[in-house]
Formats: C-alpha cells, structure tokens, sequence
C-alpha cells in the first residue's frame, strides 16, 4: 500500500486519495469516499473506525501468495 501512496494522502497512483490508519481510525477501507471527488478512484483507500457505510465503494483484495 505504501508504494501507492509515497507522498501522503495527495500525489498518490492517479491522483487517488489515501490515508492510512491510526488509532481512531484503526480500519481500512478501499476505494473512493465520494467527498473526496475526482481523487476517489481505483487505488484510493482511507481509515475508518469499522462501522457500516454508504458513502464509501469497495474493492474486493487479495492477501496472499498464488503458489
């Protein structure tokens, strides 16, 4: 994740939004909130304090090796 996101939470793969978690936010959440516009794209992420929401897409991931 960091490797798409080197510069914080602008300047990222395609301009795409991104925030990582921390102690309030302890939960990721990827894909585009739609606040954050034009920046909510295929490789945006945010934090979230993991409760149900509507104002977020999804992305499905895969953790893991394909041996």
């Amino acid at each position: 994740t960091i490797e798409m996101a080197p510069t914080g939470t602008t300047g990222n793969w395609y301009g795409d939004y991104a925030n990582f978690p921390d102690g309030s936010y302890p939960w990721f959440v990827r894909g585009g909130y739609f606040g954050n516009g034009a920046s909510a794209g295929a490789f945006g992420f945010d934090s979230y304090y993991g409760i149900a929401s509507t104002d977020y897409s999804a992305r499905a991931v895969f953790l893991g090796a394909l041996d």
